[in-house]
């Protein structure tokens, strides 16, 4: 096990093993800083059939991206068994929690797949994928949140709040069609950038990135439209529900916030983990949650959520993805699989 964390050097560091423990501990003293006992008032009330729900809808998240990468592979890969993509999953996922931005996951996951036989041409066309589908789907919840938010204002209320989301989705899905079949769009959307920005950087930075999704959009159309369609549905799904586990924990608490605020609450306290660089958004995110409850729900009840919610989407993964990792590992080296073969 330390052979292969010395590989991965992010975690083989003492500094940073201290600074990501420094890190975590601040994100779970945050609730008890903002509300002290009562937290602990609140979480006991939770029941066996609370905690139950709670850990089946984590498993479903955790289920549905093995499923979307099963759909993602061309062939079938007879030691890739469901077990093995969900173990893999895990231990990547330790990587992506523990470093900042989840900077690490990609590599980790080079190095994880190798015994598998997994082309490394293949691998990166299915993270391009997911990075894509991810990408998307996030941009198109945002704008939803975004628009449900403001229906309440606007003559029609919800039924103009679902009338625009379907008109946003139908152009968002010619779009990337169109994106997908032609390069003059990605051109346009360079030259605009640079416009904008007159930095011949920025729009270097720019062009890669589209280029990248087109080459993404491609690769995952070369699929077949069902097939597509399946991993597409499926993404959609996989970001619903990760952004509904906030509103769950809440619900169990006995707290009553509208799914599309706290929808947002989640959208925004992620977004500001990710550009902090924090570990996971250890701290920040914690930080930006509870701001963001405290306005709807009493400090007891806010602190006692957004503790939770961050086990669920945090330091559940690490807990797992560490025993993932010593598994998968152990089961490479009874096969005669070394770690130590591995290219830097």
């Amino acid at each position: 096990m330390s052979a292969i964390l010395r590989k991965f050097s992010w975690l083989g560091k003492g500094r940073y093993q201290l600074l990501l423990l420094a890190m975590l501990a601040i994100g779970l003293s945050l609730p008890f800083v903002f509300a002290g006992r009562d937290v602990v008032a609140a979480l006991c009330a939770m029941t066996l059939t609370d905690v139950a729900t709670l850990v089946a809808v984590m498993f479903v998240l955790i289920a549905i991206n093995a499923v979307r990468v099963m759909l993602l592979l061309p062939t079938r890969y007879e030691k890739l068994t469901f077990l093995a993509l969900l173990r893999l999953y895990l231990a990547v996922e330790l990587f992506a929690k523990s470093t900042p931005a989840g900077a690490g996951a990609p590599l980790a996951a080079m190095r994880l797949i190798q015994p598998y036989q997994v082309p490394v041409s293949l691998y990166l066309s299915m993270l391009m994928m997911t990075a894509m589908l991810d990408l998307v789907w996030v941009a198109t919840l945002a704008m939803m949140t975004v628009v449900l938010w403001g229906a309440g204002a606007l003559a029609g209320g919800w039924s103009f709040s679902l009338i625009a989301f379907l008109t946003v989705m139908v152009l968002l899905l010619v779009v990337l069609l169109l994106f997908s079949w032609n390069g003059w769009l990605a051109d346009f959307l360079v030259r605009i950038v640079f416009i904008l920005t007159r930095s011949e950087r920025g729009s270097t930075a720019a062009a890669n990135a589209l280029y990248s999704l087109r080459k993404a959009l491609k690769s995952m159309l070369a699929m077949g439209y069902q097939r597509a369609l399946g991993v597409i549905v499926i993404s959609g799904c996989y970001w619903l529900l990760h952004l509904s586990v906030l509103y769950l924990v809440v619900k169990i608490l006995g707290g009553d916030v509208s799914w599309v605020s706290l929808m947002l609450i989640q959208l925004l306290s992620m977004t500001g983990g990710y550009l902090s660089m924090s570990p996971g958004g250890a701290g920040v995110t914690d930080a930006a949650a509870l701001l963001g409850l405290s306005f709807f729900l009493e400090a007891s009840l806010a602190a006692s959520a957004v503790l939770v919610w961050r086990f669920l989407m945090l330091y559940l993964y690490l807990l797992l993805g560490g025993l993932a990792l010593a598994w998968e590992v152990w089961l490479q080296r009874r096969s005669g699989f070394s770690h130590e073969e591995l290219k830097p």
